[in-house]
């Protein structure tokens, strides 16, 4: 009895320790968290059973971080390509709250699916977008204990066959002071930081995040090549790579954005994460082993994920962070806007009546130095007028036309008039 007693403590004792072990080891690093994930969950089919199963495992992570969390479904519909039945299934995002009582959230959120089942290829490891999941997990445990916003984490499922709807992240769009979207970050030639094709205050606070973090993450190039990507669900318009995710709905609705992803920018709009190579996306490419050997190694991938992770959680907990977001806001609302126009319409008006008062007094000085240009003339220097000026005659004053004409004179008798 006794050895029995002492071989289930050890077997408690071991599984004690194997546990701590074992978060350790997937808990440090984003890369470890995405790691765990894409070996657990590989390949996660859009509306398949290993996508589902993904999801319940976010949802219990998130829980155990002390997250609030919904899990929303969704109804999709489609025509199988193979037998041309119509089909309808189910996805769900995992959504996880952080109520601080603030009126105001910020989501940070990322697609953790695969790929469309109708493509007729497979999805590797999915570790393209598992890299992101990886990097959102370590933000969340990052976070967990964050009050200056409330947070919403948000894991986007379907993405590849359904119509995102922005106004189902879980609140109002009106009180989201930030989006914060992930999508293949250190999975591509460089990473990049794209907030909107118009300047925003935001953005200008992230840069000096990332610049004084020395972060090797790129703005976008001032010139966007944009083209019209089409997907199983339709076609995104004039896009580029700020815009292939989610971000970009959340941008229609005017909520400030700012999205972290990778990929070469100079290459076919960014699609194909890696300059001159092929898209590794829903193939038996997508895999950690193939981006490790693109990016040079394991260490490199882990570092630009760590990176990315990093300045998310720094921005977040930055004092200049508040007054960013509420320069932004007005700037999206038009309020800034209004005063500005305001400001210089008043400008305007000013400036215009300074103008015509000036114009004026020019006018009026020009005039009464005419005048006294015309009434000096004649006058020597320094003397005044006291008769009054000689009347000019006309020499047909006195000439009367009944008279004859004046006599004498050499010419006398000549046609020419005399006067």
């Amino acid at each position: 009895m006794r050895k029995v007693l002492l071989i289930v403590l050890a077997f408690i004792l071991l599984f004690a320790l194997s546990v701590p072990a074992l978060s350790s080891a997937e808990g440090l690093t984003p890369y470890g968290y995405a790691s765990a994930f894409a070996t657990a969950y590989p390949e996660r089919s859009v509306l398949s059973g290993n996508e589902k199963a993904a999801s319940t495992y976010l949802a219990s992570f998130l829980q155990t971080l002390g997250y609030r969390v919904e899990t929303p479904s969704f109804t999709y519909r489609y025509t199988a390509v193979d037998t041309s039945a119509a089909v309808t299934s189910e996805y769900r995002h995992v959504l996880g709250f952080k109520n601080n009582g603030r009126g105001k959230s910020i989501v940070i959120g990322t697609y953790y699916g695969g790929y469309d089942p109708d493509t007729g290829t497979t999805a590797g490891q999915g570790a393209e977008a598992a890299l992101s999941v990886g990097a959102l997990m370590y933000v969340a445990e990052a976070l967990a204990s964050y009050t200056e916003y409330d947070l919403v984490i948000a894991f986007w499922g379907g993405l590849s066959v359904s119509d995102f709807d922005a106004t189902k992240c879980g609140v109002d769009l009106k009180d989201i002071a930030l989006y914060i979207g992930l999508d293949g970050v250190a999975a591509g030639t460089n990473d990049y930081e794209y907030c909107d094709d118009v300047p925003r205050s935001h953005e200008t606070y992230f840069r000096e995040v990332i610049e004084e973090a020395n972060a090797p993450i790129l703005p976008p190039p001032t010139y966007k090549r944009s083209t019209l990507l089409l997907i199983s669900s339709g076609s995104y318009q004039n896009t580029h790579l700020g815009l292939l995710g989610v971000n970009r709905d959340f941008l229609n609705e005017d909520v400030p954005c700012i999205a972290f992803v990778g990929g070469a920018w100079s290459y076919d709009v960014g699609l194909y994460r890696y300059e001159g190579k092929a898209e590794i996306a829903g193939t038996n490419e997508d895999t950690f082993e193939t981006i490790d050997k693109r990016n040079g190694g394991r260490e490199n991938t882990e570092t630009r994920l760590l990176t990315v992770s990093n300045v998310i959680v720094t921005a977040l907990r930055g004092e200049g962070l508040s007054a960013a977001l509420d320069a932004t806001r007005k700037e999206v609302s038009g309020a800034d806007l209004d005063s500005s126009l305001a400001y210089y319409l008043i400008t305007f008006i000013g400036a215009g009546v300074i103008i015509a008062l000036f114009v004026l007094l020019i006018v009026k000085s020009s005039k009464t130095r005419r005048e006294e240009v015309w009434e000096g003339e004649g006058r020597e220097p320094g003397t005044q007028d006291t008769e009054t000026p000689p009347v000019y005659k006309s020499p047909f004053s006195e000439f009367d036309p009944d008279d004859d004409p004046p006599q004498g004179g050499e010419d006398n008798g000549d046609d020419v008039f005399r006067f």
